[in-house]
């Protein structure tokens, strides 16, 4: 009989305010229905991890000495380096993981009765220790970055509709925005976020720029959080756009492709530290184009049960 947990985490898509929310301003993201999962078995300690290409990423470069007891199987159901928090998502699972090997026994013959079989009592005893985790989260992802935000954690470990500003969070409803489809197209641009913020150019007033970042997420804010219309958002997306262009963030690819929905009365914007990855936009329900794929706002995020095969 093989004993196991299993654990699941949410990839975000950031709305408004990358860049500008590493000094502070506010940040407007999303969990969606792209996942990462996890599977802990009796082991020795072993991490192996592969995205939805088959890609394998050399954990123990990573993850140094933070390795669990058990080993643990990641598996993303989506690429690396594509702008939709792959790295968060991977370090919510690792830490995660490591509180629940540590915590429960899987070579005792009472594993089923002692981690409660039940789904939603073992996440319940989880959030006991839900900050210590979080925390562990980003600092894995500080290994994978550098020094992160933490916004991409917070929304693959809280899920929804998040504001955050300065570490602080504040869950929105996000019953108005899923009003609309969520469209995202992917560039095929694999980029490295911390190689990416070093790219931005020199020439040009970084602060003013964030400064007008940070306006356009607190008038976004205030519009998503009400009934509103397309034509009331799509201003701040392509100004938002545009300033990310200054910033030298978006390839011409990626520009091409948003003027093909521009001239169908669509703005979208990159989504994330740019240089590939991902654009996203918001349409009528009627709405797509081809190359673009639906996402959906999930209300979860990290889930974990157990089971006995």
């Amino acid at each position: 009989m093989t004993k196991n947990l299993k654990i699941s985490a949410p990839a975000k898509l950031i709305l408004f305010g990358e860049y500008a929310v590493l000094k502070g301003s506010l940040c407007i993201v999303a969990a969606i229905n792209k996942k990462g999962y996890a599977e802990i078995r009796n082991g020795t300690g072993t991490i192996t991890c592969t995205d939805i290409n088959g890609r394998e990423c050399n954990m123990k470069e990573i993850t140094g000495e933070i390795l669990p007891k058990n080993d643990i199987s990641i598996f993303l159901n989506l690429r690396f380096g594509c702008g939709l928090g792959s790295s968060a998502v991977i370090s919510v699972l690792l830490s995660s993981g490591k509180y629940l090997s540590e915590k429960y026994d899987l070579n005792k013959e009472n594993f089923i009765s002692q981690n409660i079989t039940e789904e939603n009592k073992c996440n319940k005893a989880f959030e006991i220790e839900e900050k210590e985790v979080f925390e562990n989260s980003i600092f894995i992802e500080n290994i994978f970055h550098g020094k992160s935000s933490g916004v991409d954690v917070a929304a693959c470990f809280y899920g929804g509709l998040l504001c955050f500003k300065d570490k602080e969070i504040e869950k929105v409803d996000s019953k108005y925005l899923k009003r609309y489809k969520i469209l995202i197209f992917d560039s095929k641009i694999t980029r490295n976020v911390a190689n990416v913020v070093k790219k931005c150019p020199v020439n040009i007033n970084k602060d003013l720029i964030l400064e007008e970042m940070s306006q356009i997420s607190d008038k976004a804010a205030r519009i998503i959080s009400r009934e509103f219309l397309l034509p009331e958002i799509y201003p701040l997306i392509r100004r938002n756009q545009e300033l990310l262009e200054i910033l030298g963030a978006c390839p011409e690819s990626m520009k091409n492709e948003l003027l093909k929905i521009r001239k169908r009365g669509v703005e979208g914007k990159i989504t994330g530290a740019g240089h590939g990855g991902h654009l996203f936009t918001i349409v009528e329900n009627n709405i797509s184009f081809e190359g673009w794929e639906e996402v959906k706002i999930v209300d979860d995020g990290v889930q974990f049960s157990n089971s006995c095969e």
